[in-house]
């Protein structure tokens, strides 16, 4: 039996369906997409806590090992989160004002994988009725090479809409890619 937070190795995992999340807010300019379990095993919400809080210090540790994924640089504002598969990019909404970051890894031993804000650890709260906002991705077990893609959704017409979009595009691996991603490249849809 594997350890928690052990990631499967040897299998390609399978491709998964794409998701949404609307209305996410991105305070902090940072969005991170992460295993719960495995980053409990490499220090939990202490760890995510320095994450927010830009404390740089463990950060390449949690990047390396895969435990999660940051969208940095974001504007302040309303996204909506896509998660999709390299067999799913097809099902990529239009968009504007395309920035990215690639070469990050995510190994996720459970397949459910948390995303939150740059502000807070906690569940976000829905600001209408109070109650907590579910903000899980649910994907199959195993490494993943991400990029993540933001810009502005282009409607049927081809013109710009008011929706800001965060894709987490996940391409799946039979075992741990290498982490190449650039923590000072910045995703600001406004050259900020």
């Amino acid at each position: 039996m594997a350890a928690v937070g052990t990631v499967p190795e040897g299998t390609i995992p399978a491709f998964f369906a794409p998701q949404e999340l609307r209305r996410v807010f991105a305070a902090g300019e940072v969005l991170f997409l992460a295993d719960a379990a495995r980053l409990e095993a490499l220090g939990g919400d202490r760890l995510l806590r320095e994450l927010v809080a830009g404390d740089r210090r463990r950060t390449p540790q949690a990047l390396a090992e895969g435990a999660a994924v940051p969208a940095i640089g974001l504007e302040p504002g309303y996204y909506t989160v896509m998660a999709r598969s390299t067999e799913t990019e097809g099902a990529m909404a239009l968009l504007s004002n395309i920035v990215f970051s690639a070469g990050f890894i995510l190994g996720t031993a459970s397949g459910e994988l948390q995303l939150w804000s740059g502000d807070r650890v906690a569940p976000d709260r829905d600001a209408e009725r109070g109650e907590a906002v579910d903000r899980r991705i649910t994907v199959t077990p195993g490494w993943y090479r991400v990029t993540v893609v933001a810009g502005i959704r282009l409607d049927d017409e081809g013109e710009e809409t008011r929706e800001w979009v965060c894709c987490f595009l996940l391409e799946p691996s039979a075992a741990q890619p290498e982490p190449l991603g650039d923590m000072s490249k910045t995703l600001g849809l406004f050259g900020s």
